[in-house]
């Protein structure tokens, strides 16, 4: 493939790919950003030069990246159509979005695709070393699809196509994956730090955790991977964690949240084989329905 990559929006995401085509050798003709001193800064990343409308980057492009944020999309699309790109490829990286939103680019005369790789990118520096071996999501015109599936293992990206229907449903399931794993450990770190343990201690001890726990399901799948006290069948633990939370003041809807993770955990728990009363009583306490009295050793 010999196309000249262009890139409108360098933030994270238009720096890291414009970072990883230069360093596969893809050249990269020209990058815009609203702010001209970022565009500045990307240029001088990937040898490529910084220009002042986006309209030039289609000039000097023959592959044009739109990086820009989704709800930012709409307008540049249309600002692009009305200039010349007629036989171009206008590509978006958008994980929720699909190559629909291209439509009047298409209607233009260019080929038109979603590009998605599903991997999370904080910065650019980090992301040359999360990218390599990610997947990337494709769907759009099939010329352009083609021509991104071989530029995605360019790239050292695994890719695979994907229904555009099905494009909002699979970014939910990132985002779970991704976005609310972070959430997770904010929380427990509070709970942590809750219990006396301070803030950066528990960082460290639940990055290790978390860790330990992504290399089980990267080995052996979700459904083994799990260990803990619901997979055990362990009420009394349970219930303690939420009596604690109650005594410590722990906020209502994060109790709720133990709750809801609780019961989808059990799910899991009764595909390993968890059943009879040690799933009723768990079922129970998660959802409240089991409350212990002062003459229990729980």
């Amino acid at each position: 493939m010999f196309l000249t990559m262009g890139i409108i929006g360098t933030g994270k995401v238009g720096t890291a790919l414009a970072v990883l085509l230069k360093e596969r050798s893809i050249p990269v003709g020209a990058v815009w950003n609203r702010r001209s001193q970022k565009a500045q800064e990307v240029a001088a990343l990937s040898n490529s030069m910084p220009v002042m409308e986006m309209e030039e980057v289609v000039d000097y492009s023959d592959w044009i990246w739109l990086t820009v944020i989704d709800r930012a999309l709409p307008e540049v699309v249309e600002r692009l159509a009305r200039y010349s790109c007629r036989g171009k490829i206008f590509a978006h990286t958008s994980g929720a979005l699909s190559s629909e939103i291209l439509m009047p680019l298409r209607e233009a005369g260019a080929r038109v695709l979603s590009f998605h790789p599903l991997q999370t990118i904080a910065d650019w520096q980090q992301a040359q070393q999360n990218l390599p071996g990610s997947l990337v999501a494709l769907e759009g015109d099939e010329e352009a699809v083609e021509q991104g599936m071989e530029l995605a293992r360019q790239l050292g990206l695994n890719p695979f196509t994907i229904a555009k229907e099905a494009k909002a449903l699979y970014h939910g399931a990132a985002v779970v994956a991704s976005n609310y794993l972070v959430t997770l450990a904010y929380w427990a770190g509070k709970w942590m730090e809750a219990a006396g343990i301070p803030a950066a201690a528990a960082n460290q001890g639940l990055v290790a955790l978390m860790q330990g726990a992504l290399n089980n399901i990267g080995t052996y799948g979700p459904i083994a991977a799990l260990t803990g006290p619901i997979v055990r069948g362990d009420g009394p633990t349970v219930y303690q964690h939420l009596k604690a939370a109650r005594e410590q003041g722990i906020p209502e809807m994060e109790q709720d949240l133990y709750r809801l993770l609780g019961l989808l955990t059990l799910e899991i728990a009764r595909e390993r084989g968890l059943a009879g009363e040690q799933l009723i009583e768990l079922n129970g306490i998660l959802k409240g329905e089991v409350v212990y009295g002062p003459h229990n050793h729980y």
